[in-house]
């Protein structure tokens, strides 16, 4: 009897152990719930990698989403605070209450990796010389002090401080030991300013330095014999400017080493003023246009002044340049008609 006891104690006691793990079972199954989120952006692609934050009073969980833009978590019912963000998109936000096994779609919005503004330095021309063009907006970005520094936006060109104490040649097709008097490469170079050649031959700065005596007072010996000085030329007149470093045709002349077409603004134009001012260098330039379209007149004028120290300390070594513009164009067209006696009489036919 005893033992008949014994026995009905322990099925008593693992039918209540069943019981009481069966109910803990249920509880915690009841307690959690399975919550799934697909992350995808603003065109419905699924997100890779995206990570997602939940967060309440108590609990804190952070999770990703696989390949497919989906994460999957346990949690127990309440109202959360869900946060998803990546790389490439904007951040998500939002509370939400879960209650049941759900799926949720979090949208994201693509970052445009983008700049607002595109600026065109030189592009290049499609002629059969190789030729780089830099228009008027190229010139604005860069705010040269003289046309040396226009020579940055050519391929290969690398950027600097001007250095406006000595001679600013141009090299498209150097040759030679650079630095030597072997200067063919800046004299066969010809600049053109509305179709008229700059003349390079009959440059004035040529002066002696009687202090050096280790040299015969030569020092100053600038750019004589040796082509165009850029930092003469100003930029702020220039509508474009046509870059040949090939062998251009026969018209332009005799040249081996390119050539440089620049086209001076024409036409009506707002009053512009520009201040420049760095360590080494001041410039203030102003230009108008004026246009009659009715006489066919077009009135272009500006002046600005450059004074350039090689060192801010020495107000003696310094470079200092002038340069006025006035151009007048005046456009005549005359009718062409010609009557069939006019044109027999011009071939000499009865």
């Amino acid at each position: 009897m005893v033992h008949n006891d014994s026995l009905s104690s322990l099925r008593f006691q693992i039918l209540i152990f069943l019981f009481l793990f069966t109910a803990i079972t249920i509880s915690s199954q009841e307690l959690t719930l399975k919550v799934t989120f697909e992350v995808k952006d603003s065109a419905l692609q699924s997100v890779k990698g995206a990570e997602i934050k939940i967060s309440s009073e108590q609990d804190r969980y952070a999770i990703s989403s696989n390949d497919k833009g989906i994460a999957v978590i346990y949690i127990a019912p309440g109202k959360y605070k869900v946060e998803s963000d990546s790389n490439d998109h904007s951040g998500y936000s939002n509370l939400l209450s879960i209650t049941k096994e759900e799926t949720f779609t979090l949208i994201l919005t693509n970052r445009i990796h983008t700049i607002e503004e595109v600026v065109i330095t030189a592009k290049e021309g499609k002629g059969l010389t190789s030729s780089s063009i830099i228009n008027q907006r190229a010139m604005q970005h860069l705010q040269p002090s003289s046309f040396s520094d226009l020579l940055e936006l050519l391929p290969g060109g690398r950027s600097g401080d001007p250095i406006l104490n000595q001679m600013n040649k141009i090299s498209l097709r150097e040759t030679g030991r650079p630095g030597s008097d072997y200067n063919t490469s800046s004299m066969g170079t010809t600049f053109l300013v509305d179709g008229a050649p700059l003349n390079s031959g009959a440059n004035l700065q040529y002066t002696y330095d009687f202090t050096d005596k280790t040299n015969n007072g030569l020092k100053r010996r600038l750019n004589v014999t040796s082509g165009v000085d850029m930092r003469s030329i100003s930029t702020d007149q220039i509508e474009n400017v046509e870059i040949l470093r090939g062998i251009p045709s026969v018209r332009y002349g005799n040249l081996t080493s390119g050539i440089v077409k620049i086209t001076n603004k024409s036409g009506y134009t707002k009053w512009r003023a520009r201040f420049k001012a760095d360590g080494y260098s001041k410039l203030f330039a102003v230009n108008k246009g004026f246009e009659n379209k009715d006489q066919d007149l077009k009135i272009n004028t500006g002046i600005d002044y450059l004074d350039a120290k090689a060192d801010p300390r020495d107000r003696f070594e310094n470079y200092k340049r002038i340069t006025a513009n006035f151009a007048v164009v005046k456009e005549k067209t005359q009718p062409w008609n010609l009557k069939m006696a006019d044109q027999s009489e011009l071939y000499g036919l009865s």
